[in-house]
Parts: structure tokens; sequence; C-alpha cells
């Protein structure tokens, strides 16, 4: 596929060859395809779901990358925040897209939606609705899946979505003490259940999320919500770091000065 800049177009080439026919080679008995046909089509990708998400402008400007330290970046992302929404996108480098909004009162997840480029099923969505301690899945292929909310802080967020866990992660007191978290995996369609160790540091909430399904994880928050940088232990190890000067700035200087004693527990 490639855009058509000047028409707003997304345009999809298909290329297909298709060898026919047999032949003896030069000097030999032996029998050879002999024959060639070619076929070259374009079409217009339309005003599809897909087409709309390919041609949808990334949301906000805090940007990070998921990467294989010294190896390969795995995502791009962004972030747009307000008091009541979370948008955020992410990136692969073979082109697919994901966008996912998730509706807040507070630090409480109202309402979910995740949309993405899928080679299969071109594309999918999954959405989450929340009624009281209950919440329904509706995702693409799959029949609804109604599941009760834990009786803990709660967050909806697949795996490397870190950024839609932050609303939670902010409510955890900052007293170095473990508390139980759970994740609504909408792509699983299962609780990822936990604990989050939250404290501050020169301005910076640290939080470290041990989850029963998922490598440990070293989250850098700004206390506004801005995810500055993740590190996720496992093979191999990955982080989620800052592309924008200030954001890296920022990071920088909140850890070029020491802790006061006992601010902080040694980890």
């Amino acid at each position: 596929a490639f855009f058509d800049v000047t028409g707003n177009r997304l345009i999809l080439r298909e290329w297909s060859m298709d060898l026919r026919g047999t032949g003896v080679a030069a000097q030999s008995t032996d029998t050879v395809t002999a024959g060639l046909t070619s076929s070259s089509t374009m079409t217009l990708a339309g005003d599809t779901p897909r087409y709309k998400l390919l041609t949808r402008a990334l949301p906000g400007a805090d940007s990070s990358a998921t990467v294989v330290p010294d190896v390969e970046m795995l995502h791009l992302h962004t972030v747009s925040r307000t008091p009541t929404a979370l948008v955020s996108a992410f990136v692969d480098p073979d082109g697919g897209i994901g966008i996912s909004t998730l509706r807040l009162q507070g630090a409480v997840p109202t309402g979910f939606e995740a949309e993405w480029t899928d080679d299969d099923l071109g594309h999918v969505v999954h959405r989450a609705a929340v009624k009281g301690k209950e919440v329904t899945l509706e995702r693409t292929g799959q029949e609804a899946l109604k599941t009760k909310v834990p009786a803990s802080r709660w967050a909806i967020g697949d795996h490397l979505k870190n950024e839609l866990l932050v609303p939670m992660l902010l409510a955890v007191p900052r007293d170095s003490q473990p508390y139980k978290v759970a994740i609504l995996r909408p792509y699983e369609g299962e609780w990822d259940l936990g604990t989050a160790t939250t404290w501050m540091r020169n301005g910076i909430v640290l939080v470290v999320l041990d989850l029963e399904e998922h490598d440990l994880e070293v989250l850098f928050i700004g206390p506004e919500g801005d995810l500055l940088l993740v590190t996720t232990e496992g093979d191999p190890a990955t982080a989620r770091v800052p592309l924008n000067a200030p954001r890296i700035k920022r990071l920088e200087t909140a850890f070029a000065t020491p802790p006061p004693a006992g601010a902080s527990p040694q980890r």
C-alpha cells in the first residue's frame, strides 16, 4: 500500500506472477516452466474502518519507544491525556497501527475501546463497558465476555500499553509498601493480578509493578501523569524510553541529584 499525497488517498497495489507451460532446456531432456503471466492491480482503499485508522493522526505530544536496548525498536507510542480520558497509539516497525481510548472518573475506568490493524482480520476492535462492578468485553470475532471487578485498585490495558495503567498507579499510596492491583487485559480477556509499590524521588513517582502473568516492571511517572520511562525484566529485557528532549532532560535532572537519606528503599 502507498499514500497518494495530492489526492489524500490510500492506494492498494497487488502484483502477481504465474509461471505456466513447459519447455525443454538447451542440451537437456528435462522440461522446465516456460511462460509468465503477470498482473498488477491498483485499487483505492475506500472509506473503510481500516483506512480511517491508517490515515488517522496519532494522538498527543508525549512520544516514546519500546526498545530492546542496543538491538531493535519494537513500538512507537504517543499519548494524549485529559482529566476524563486517555488516548494512546502505537506503531509497529512493519506499519501496524493501534489506538486505545480509556475513559475515566478519577482513577477508575468507565469505558475502553481499542482498534488496530491486523493482517488476518483487517480491522480489530475491542470494547469494554463498565457498569458498577461488572465489565462487559466485546471483541471482534469473539463472543461477549462479562467479568467481575476484583476488590482492589484496577485498570484496563493490554501488555506494553503501560500508559493506560498510570491513573491507577498514581492513586496508590507512595509509602514504599506493596498494594494489590488488578489489570484487565482485553486481548486475553483475563485479569492480571499482582502488586504495585510506589514512592517519590526528586519529583518523579517510581512504581515497581509485580504481576503474576508478566515480567517485573519499574515505571517512572510524572505526578501529572506523564509516563517517562519503563524498564521491564525478561529475556530479552526491554525499555520504554522518551523521544523528545524536554522529557529526557526531566529524567536526567531528577536522577542527577541523590535522594535524601532514607527517602526511598534500596532496590
